[in-house]
């Protein structure tokens, strides 16, 4: 509120800077999209114009929204969700991984590999928008569960010189594995093998 004459409202922020006459006492600007905004009113009267002291507000961008989150290997999931709808104006979205955030993405991607996960475990995923350091609320909530953790090779040690034409591979156990695959190469890029079998024990002659 205001004692002058006549007064104008200065807007910026957003994708907003504008000026225009109001009333002396308030001003409806609308629906805007999220960022960060500030204003300041002018009084003018027969003498002068007076401008008042900067105020600032913010704005949520729209979160985005479809999450999906699809276990890709024991330790990484894949996201996926549907862009908010500030675009094109989102800066980056936030990857946030139980909680935490993991990592960010420029405005205009909708994917992201949350890695280095721990295995066979469940995970708890959301997303946000950020429009000028304004953080949006988050997206919906995906739920995954990494794949099996890898078996640890007790022997034969990596390297090691086999005296025996069947030798025999021995390996930790790991907690909640149906079965364990055994594969057996003489090329290096393991791309034939000379033994490629199943066993539910956890080890192999």
């Amino acid at each position: 509120k205001t004692n002058g004459d006549t007064c104008s409202v200065h807007i910026w922020g957003g994708a907003l800077d504008t000026t225009v006459p109001t009333n002396c006492s308030l001003y409806y600007l609308g629906v805007q999209g999220g960022g960060a905004y500030s204003w300041q009113v002018t009084a003018a009267n027969g003498f002068g114009s007076t401008v008042g002291p900067t105020w600032h507000f913010n704005v949520r961008p729209a979160a985005p929204s479809g999450l999906t989150a699809v276990p890709a290997s024991s330790t990484r999931v894949n996201l996926n969700w549907t862009l908010s709808s500030d675009e094109p104006a989102v800066d980056n979205y936030l990857i946030f991984v139980d909680g935490v955030q993991v990592g960010s993405v420029a405005g205009g991607v909708h994917s992201y590999q949350a890695q280095s996960l721990m295995c066979n475990s469940s995970h708890i995923f959301h997303v946000k928008s950020v429009r000028q350091n304004v953080q949006s609320n988050q997206s919906n909530t995906a739920n995954a569960v990494t794949g099996s953790c890898a078996p640890v090779l007790i022997s034969p040690l990596s390297g090691l010189l086999v005296n025996s034409l069947r030798p025999t591979f021995v390996w930790q156990a790991v907690d909640g594995a149906s079965y364990y695959q055994i594969q057996v190469s003489e090329n290096p890029a393991i791309s034939s093998f000379s033994v490629n079998t199943r066993t539910s024990a956890t080890s192999y002659t």
